[in-house]
């Protein structure tokens, strides 16, 4: 499957959002940011995109459970 040029296709929009990916970039806090970025790729299925965003150490000891793992019942 090809990507979408979003700069060509519709490049109002394109500039539009990443105004607000750069805004968003310099007023929310990076672990933050970085978390709602994983949340989004879990909630999508995008499991391919979980491993891109818990590369950063701060990341990572936010997690309650390694990525890729399951939790498991003691019981």
């Amino acid at each position: 499957m090809q990507r979408l040029d979003m700069a060509s296709v519709v490049p109002e929009a394109y500039k539009a959002v990443m105004h607000l990916e750069k805004h968003v970039r310099s007023t929310v806090d990076g672990t933050v940011l970085e978390l709602v970025k994983l949340r989004a790729s879990i909630l999508n299925g995008w499991a391919h995109s979980r491993s891109s965003h818990i590369v950063r150490q701060d990341v990572q000891a936010c997690l309650p459970v390694r990525p890729g793992t399951r939790r498991t019942s003691t019981r």
